[in-house]
């Protein structure tokens, strides 16, 4: 009906002047012009609204029907009526005037004109009287004239309605005989004319001709349904697909010379250009559009001229036909209904061909790609079959969406009033396709038991394992039973009637059969040919691009605001679904891969000693992670950012085993002395400056050791056996700061500083989207952590992040290596502090060598201990360890004096021995012997043994560094002995000896060392 739109021109009046009696040639076609107008117009109205207006069309029923919006209604064509309507009424007003001149020709030649007139009138009134007398002479035989003529009126009539009749019989057999030629067209006339005439002549009053009414109404059906159904054929390829010289799949396979099979597809891949992919797969749809929007390039038979394209150009054949019968509306709500099921369908036809094409390669695939945590591998053929499967499914439900853009632009076409709103719902069709295309992704890329291992959330966004179908049904009877006990009661009937029809069924005790009802599926759920897995993504990124690229502008203005575009699709799914789910992978791949293994599991490593095996396995992982995420060329900041995550996940698990070997959390009470010191601030802000190599700072960290254990050789009040670390503890302790150092030796290197990259701007394309989320191809990951070239690529704030992280593990060795320190103070402070604890009278009376044994265990101790870290750590970490245990040991000799009673030249020889071989052996301990000193501890027996009168010439000449305390304890025992026996003596006799007191000696030279001291 289009060509009925009125361009309404401006009003013209009359062309020529009154005066002017010839006309020209244009305007005597002009003239003839207006009559065909509306001759064309009225014909019109005579073949396609015989149905609707004829001599007995009441203007009230017509009315009504116009204001019908059902599908049996004129609703849907009172548009078209209402132009109709003002285009004969504009092609009767052009008839007017363009006649108009002829009626008034002679106006400028008046007085001949009343001349003419009056002789005219004169020859009249004889033409006049002639008449009348002929009238008279036939008046005789007028009666039997009119007889004859209302006898051959009949037989006319009689002679065209059976000529009707001859024709109509005749109409089901041609019109079924140009259905099953496909010749829908001549159908539709037939059909038009099968009608008409019935109409025309009342035929259908007619009994005997109910039967042939009703077979034209079954085949205008039958012909509806075959129209529809090779709409379905055509819009999604049913037949195969079209574009075989712009074929991307075949594009794919084209071999290159010199390669094998596996390069060819390689090469094909690396080297799809997804924007002339996208442009090209476009083409016949953009003339398709360009030739619809200029009808003056219309074929003779009503179509657009698409050379290339016949398709197209047959949608728009039958949607005119379906137009011209009335249909569209109905064909339209078909279309959008049946469009999911249609969509799905060609992913189930696509992935099925694969399982019949390929049966034993999906099973070997199967226990496969198990194996393989990031995804199914480059050298597995199979890759190659569902690549290309993949690419089939993308570009049909591609060809499918211009499809339905061809049908909405044609109904756009037929539609008279540009103003109604389209009638094809474009937008629905589109949000049913993006819902099964993300289905379809989230069956490949979503893995249940990565949700399961890992939690279902990411950040503040839930992640589901498949997303539920956005068209749910609207009633379902089986869930409308509320009375279960009726349901239950006929389910048992029913299972007894399967037993006892099919007697070797078995149905499950526990069934819970609560309804007679079967639960039925909307759609087949198939099973994914490979597992699913994030990394899936590298064999369906291309095709999903190329879709998305050459749909982008596949929503039509009108409802753009309505749908989603496919780019942003892409980048709502990717960002919203893929990426969260990828988060989960990495989470997933590192509990099973890190956090699954015995955080003390060792491996061996030749180049290292051995380490735990979790680091060993983390260091596999993210070089993987780093190879396939291409870092080293590529900066993503998502991606970067998911693999920051990663590794701040892999310091967070070490510093985690850390606290729960030493306790060190803030909530966690302090129980070991270790772990005191390790949570005392300026203890370990010392213990860095040392390992930094502040050696003066020895003496300090000693006296800021001691403060929790100044009584350490008390009883009860010194250390425990549980303060210091038990063999096993030790030794992973010591690999643990083994695997620390190993982690720094490779992880800094991996830094790779770029710039920041620029801004994206907001028209972004499928290349840019490609370079966003592409992952390698991976073929042989087994060595992959052995390579030199891996880099992580890190912008200025990714930097700062990777930076945070390796200090953390700096701060960790340092931890660890304070811990070990720690370690060894301790055992040096419990051993010495038992020897004081258990002997406090060193006044023995023969001379001893024997090595204390509390000493020996302390040596033994210090020996494996030296052992275990020269292995693992080497000999300059192990110097690290040690420095500084002399001013320990020192420092513990001499405080712990304080504890002695009585103290004699044997004592004073035992204690020396003591601290000799232990000073041997913590210089054997460390790689330069001259950096252990233990004279101090040595020099304070000494001057133990020695008088007062020594000990103030010392101090007078400032040879000593001991503390006021220090001296006073050896004032003390310098006179212990002497005290003891006088004690002792006066004890015996019962009174005081009448000598020079050793108190009122003692006495003085405190106070004379106060003095001195003062």
């Amino acid at each position: 009906m289009d060509h009925l739109t009125i361009n309404q021109p401006a009003n013209r009046g009359r062309r020529r002047g009154l005066s002017v009696n010839s006309i020209t040639d244009e305007q005597k076609y002009a003239m003839n012009s207006s009559l065909d107008n509306l001759q064309n117009h009225l014909t019109h109205v005579e073949s396609q609204w015989n149905r609707v207006l004829n001599d007995d069309s009441n203007p009230l029923e017509l009315a009504l029907a116009f204001l019908d919006d059902t599908s049996v209604g004129l609703g849907h064509k009172y548009q078209q009526f209402k132009q109709l309507k003002t285009r004969i009424g504009y092609d009767l007003q052009e008839a007017v005037n363009e006649h108009f001149q002829a009626l008034n020709s002679n106006v400028a030649s008046y007085s001949i004109a009343v001349d003419s007139i009056t002789d005219a009138q004169d020859s009249i009134l004889q033409v006049k009287s002639q008449v009348n007398e002929s009238g008279q002479k036939i008046t005789v035989k007028k009666d039997s004239l009119r007889e004859l003529n209302d006898n051959a009126l009949n037989r006319n009539k009689i002679i065209e309605v059976l000529s009707s009749l001859e024709n109509l019989l005749q109409m089901p057999e041609k019109i079924e005989d140009h259905i099953r030629k496909g010749e829908y067209r001549e159908s539709q006339r037939l059909l038009a004319r099968g009608f008409v005439a019935g109409n025309t002549h009342d035929l259908w009053s007619m009994k005997s001709l109910h039967f042939v009414k009703q077979q034209l109404e079954l085949q205008e059906h039958i012909l509806f349904t075959t129209i529809v159904e090779e709409l379905h054929n055509i819009i999604y390829s049913k037949e195969g697909l079209f574009l075989l010289d712009e074929n991307i799949i075949e594009n794919i396979g084209m071999p290159q010379e010199g390669f094998t099979n596996l390069e060819n597809y390689l090469y094909a891949v690396v080297n799809v250009d997804v924007m002339n992919a996208s442009k090209s797969v476009n083409s016949r749809l953009e003339n398709f559009l360009e030739s619809v929007n200029n009808p003056e390039t219309f074929l003779s038979d009503g179509t657009p001229d698409v050379e290339d394209d016949k398709e197209f150009g047959r949608l728009f054949s039958l949607l005119s036909i379906l137009n011209d019968i009335n249909k569209l509306p109905s064909a339209l709500s078909i279309l959008a209904s049946r469009c999911k099921e249609e969509f799905h369908s060609i992913i189930l036809k696509s992935t099925e061909e694969v399982r019949v094409n390929h049966p034993s390669l999906l099973k070997i695939a199967e226990t496969v790609t198990q194996d393989n945590e990031f995804g199914i591998s480059v050298n597995d053929v199979l890759s190659v079959i569902i690549r290309k499967c993949f690419w089939k499914i993308f570009v049909k439900l591609l060809l499918a969406a211009q499809g339905h853009r061809v049908v909405f632009e044609t109904t756009k076409y037929f539609q008279l009033s540009a103003a109604s709103s389209p009638m094809c719902k474009f937008d629905e069709i589109w949000g049913k396709l993006l819902d099964e295309i993300e289905m379809l992704l989230s069956r490949y890329l979503n893995d249940s038991e990565v949700v399961a291992t890992s939690g279902a959330s990411v950040g503040d966004s839930a992640i589901s394992d498949i997303p539920k179908r956005q068209s749910e049904q609207l009633f379902s009877l089986q869930q409308n039973i509320e009375d279960s006990s009726a349901a239950k009661e006929h389910a048992g009937e029913l299972k007894g009637l399967l037993q006892a029809i099919f007697p070797g069924i078995t149905l499950l005790s526990n069934a819970e059969l609560e309804s007679v009802y079967v639960e039925e599926e909307s759609y087949e759920q198939e099973e994914a040919l490979v597992p699913p897995s994030v990394f899936n993504m590298k064999i369906i990124l291309e095709p999903f691009l190329v879709f998305c690229q050459a749909s982008s502008n596949l929503i039509p203005e009108e409802q753009r605001k309505q749908a989603v575009p496919s780019l942003q699709f892409f980048m709502n799914y990717m960002s919203s679904n893929f990426f969260p789910r990828l988060q989960l992978t990495l989470s997933h791949l590192f509990v099973t891969e890190v956090e699954s293994n015995n955080p003390y599991a060792l491996e061996n490593l030749e180049e290292s000693g051995s380490i735990f095996k979790a680091a060993a396995d983390f260091k596999s992982l993210f070089y993987k992670l780093l190879y396939v995420m291409n870092t080293t060329y590529t900066f993503r900041k998502s991606i970067t950012n998911a693999i920051l995550d990663c590794l701040e996940r892999f310091y967070s698990y070490y510093s985690k085993l850390f606290v729960s070997l030493f306790g060190t959390g803030e909530n966690n009470i302090a129980r070991r002395i270790i772990t005191m010191w390790l949570k005392d601030r300026i203890l370990m802000n010392i213990e860095s400056r040392i390992l930094d190599g502040e050696e003066i700072l020895k003496e300090e960290e000693t006296l800021v050791i001691f403060k929790p254990c100044m009584q350490f050789f008390r009883e009860e009040k010194g250390l425990q056996k549980a303060d210091i670390l038990n063999s096993v503890t030790f030794s992973a302790v010591i690999h643990f700061l083994g695997t620390i150092y190993w982690v720094l030796s490779w992880l800094p290197p991996l830094k790779k500083p770029v710039d920041s990259p620029e801004k994206a701007s907001d028209d972004i394309n499928a290349e840019e989207l490609r370079s966003l989320w592409t992952f390698f191809e991976s073929s042989d990951l087994t060595n992959v952590d052995r390579s030199s070239t891996l880099k992580l690529s890190l912008d200025p704030e990714s930097s700062e992040r990777f930076d945070s992280i390796v200090s953390g593990f700096r701060k960790l060795k340092t931890s660890l290596l304070s811990a070990v320190r720690f370690d060894i103070r301790a055992r040096c402070i419990f051993h010495i502090g038992l020897l004081f604890q258990e002997t406090s009278d060193w006044n023995f009376d023969v001379v001893s060598i024997e090595l204390d044994e509390h000493i020996a265990s302390l040596i033994s101790e210090l020996k494996m201990a030296e052992n275990k870290i020269r292995q693992q750590l080497g000999e300059k970490e192990k110097d690290r360890i040690f420095l500084g245990i002399d001013e320990v040991n020192n420092h513990a000799f001499v405080t712990a004096a304080s504890s002695i009673t009585v103290l004699n030249d044997n004592g004073i020889k035992k204690l020396s021995r003591n601290i000799s071989v232990l000073q041997h052996t913590c210089r054997n301990l460390l790689s330069e012997s001259c950096k252990v000193d233990m004279s101090k501890g040595l020099n304070f027996y000494s001057l133990c043994g020695s008088n007062e009168a020594t000990l103030f010439r010392l101090l007078e000449n400032k040879q000593l560094t001991f503390t006021l305390e220090n001296l006073r304890t050896i004032l003390r025992l310098q006179f212990s002995e002497e005290l003891n026996r006088q004690m002792k003596m006066n004890g015996s006799v019962g009174k005081s000896v009448n000598t020079m007191p050793a108190n009122k000696r003692y006495n003085e030279a405190v106070k004379k060392l106060d003095g001195l001291k003062a």
